[in-house]
């Protein structure tokens, strides 16, 4: 029985000590590609305003700033990453929690309004308790993906109608130029302030396209493929398209015979324009079509490549 017993609790010891390990690795988590990991100042914009009503904030995060612990990668964001504060290990009870990122050429927002450009919603919660303990990456899986180009400005914009239970602070660093506008009261609107040259200790998840770049994610109103540029070309080409809706995608190159030459684009894209490059370095010159199909569209166009 004393052996049984012994047993035992090594057995328990074990699963506890498992447990602990489990606990320590979530929280250690870090983003796939963020901006800082340090700790420097912090505060409860926009997640510990508890006496406020609601709040609303936008940063912007310049071009090739997820660099950490390599530089960003075009593709699709899953998840979008928070530092939490030091001086704050606690959480938060939210209504009408709304994130909404959109990208832009511009590497400052207004001095004197919110940014008002393409945002698409990839987070909402009518409710939502968020822990966040302190000195780590807080994780917000996205509802729906977006699509990132790292060579533009990056604009994220979190909306809350009200927290209980205080909430908790960010890390901050500071920036050149205008990266932060904030407005408290009337939810979602808020009165704006000041600008202020902080960004958030943030990071992102992402799904990478491969050789495929993401010219903008707003969704054009039709499927499109366009001309190739330049043509004729020697030895490479840009072919773009858009693409309203969310399909699997192929793009492939043919020759004269209708032989298949290459297979530039296969995989599932969502809404926006994209353009991918065809280096013909390979193959003689002469004309080839280029094939798009996205669900039920389907186009062909004609190029020409002259060595």
């Amino acid at each position: 029985m004393k052996i049984n017993s012994n047993r035992k609790l090594k057995n328990l010891l074990k699963l506890v000590i498992i447990s602990l390990v489990f606990a320590v690795s979530s929280y250690a988590q870090i983003p796939q590609y963020y901006n800082f990991n340090n700790i420097l100042g912090s505060n409860s914009i926009p997640f510990g305003s508890s006496t406020n009503p609601g709040m609303r904030v936008q940063w912007l995060i310049g071009p090739t700033e997820f660099n950490q612990p390599s530089p960003a990668p075009t593709g699709y964001i899953e998840k979008l990453w928070f530092k939490v504060g030091s001086s704050n290990f606690g959480s938060g009870t939210y209504s009408d929690l709304t994130i909404k990122l959109g990208q832009t050429n511009l590497t400052s927002l207004p001095d004197t309004s919110f940014y008002s450009g393409q945002m698409n919603t990839v987070y909402f919660r009518s409710s939502v308790t968020v822990t966040a303990p302190a000195n780590t990456f807080t994780a917000f899986v996205l509802d729906t993906s977006f699509a990132y180009n790292p060579d533009l400005s990056l604009v994220i914009e979190v909306v809350q109608c009200g927290v209980t239970n205080g909430g908790f602070s960010l890390c901050n660093t500071a920036m050149t130029g205008h990266r932060r506008s904030y407005g408290i009261g009337s939810c979602p609107q808020g009165y704006f302030h000041n600008p202020a040259p902080l960004v958030p200790n943030c990071g992102i998840d992402i799904t990478p396209l491969s050789g495929i770049t993401i010219i903008n994610n707003q969704i054009p109103e039709t499927f499109s493929l366009k001309q190739n540029y330049p043509n004729p070309f020697n030895p490479s080409t840009i072919i773009k398209y858009q693409l309203p809706t969310n399909n699997y995608v192929t793009l492939k190159i043919y020759d004269m015979t209708g032989k298949e030459v290459a297979t530039l684009v296969n995989e599932q894209l969502q809404p926006g324009t994209y353009e991918v490059n065809f280096d013909g370095s390979n193959i003689p010159s002469g004309v080839y079509f280029y094939k798009l199909k996205a669900g039920e569209f389907s186009q062909i166009r004609k190029m020409i490549l002259i060595k």
